[in-house]
C-alpha cells in the first residue's frame, strides 16, 4: 500500500444531474470527504447547467481547500508540526508570521504553507480541467505567501491539470486583500449576475 495520499476532485455532468465529489485515496479505503448531487432541467438550457456546475465546483473547492488551504488551516498545521502556538508576547501565531518564518527556513512553517499551496494547486488544476477558463486570478492573504507556498501550488497544479489547459495563466489579483470588499461593493451597484427568465 502506498503512503502517498491523493485527493481527487470529480465532477460528473450528466443530462439530468451534476454530481461532485472529493475523494481521498491512500489509506486502507477511499474516503469520500464531500459528495453532492443536483438535478438539472434540460428545459432551462445550458446557462442553468453551467450554474449548477459552478455551484458544484464551489462546494468541492470549499471541501478540498477550506480545511487546509486557508489561513486557519496553515496555522493549525504549523502548530500540529510542533510550531509555536503563540508569539513571544503571548498573542496567537498568525499566518503572516508563519510566512516570515518559512522565508527564514523554519521547516514547520515551510511544511504548513506547502500543504496549503499544494491543495490549492490541485483544486485549481481540476477546476480548469472542467471549466477551461481564460485565466485564474489568485487573491487574498494566503495567495501572497512566499516561495514555499507558491512552489507547492505550482507542483499541485502540474500534478492535476491536463495538457489542453495547462497553459492557463495563474496571476495575482491587483486588488490584494481588498478584492472581496471591492467586488461586493461593485456587485451592489452593478450586479454581475444575469437574470434568467
Amino acid at each position: 500500500m502506498s503512503d502517498t495520499i491523493k485527493r481527487i476532485v470529480a465532477i460528473d455532468i450528466g443530462g439530468t444531474k451534476v454530481a461532485s465529489a472529493l475523494v481521498t485515496l491512500g489509506g486502507e479505503e477511499p474516503v469520500i470527504e464531500h459528495y453532492g448531487k443536483r438535478p438539472t432541467e434540460a428545459s432551462l438550457g445550458g446557462a442553468h447547467v453551467l450554474e449548477v456546475v459552478k455551484e458544484s465546483a464551489t462546494r468541492v473547492i470549499e471541501a478540498a481547500g477550506g480545511t487546509i488551504a486557508a489561513g486557519p488551516g496553515i496555522i493549525e498545521r504549523y502548530i500540529e508540526l510542533g510550531g509555536d502556538a503563540t508569539l513571544e508576547d503571548g498573542t496567537p501565531i498568525d499566518g503572516a508570521e508563519i510566512d516570515r518564518r518559512a522565508a527564514r527556513s523554519d521547516k514547520n512553517a515551510i511544511a504548513a504553507e506547502a500543504r496549503s499551496g499544494h491543495a490549492i494547486g490541485e483544486v485549481l488544476g481540476s477546476v480548469c480541467n472542467m471549466l477551461d477558463p481564460d485565466c485564474v486570478i489568485l487573491s487574498g492573504s494566503v495567495a501572497q505567501c512566499g516561495d514555499a507556498w507558491r512552489y507547492a501550488m505550482q507542483r499541485g497544479w502540474h500534478e492535476a491539470v491536463m495538457m489542453p489547459v495547462s497553459d492557463t495563466p495563474i496571476v495575482s489579483g491587483e486588488l490584494g486583500g481588498n478584492a472581496p470588499l471591492i467586488g461586493a461593493a461593485e456587485n451592489a451597484v452593478n450586479s454581475a449576475y444575469a437574470e434568467l427568465s
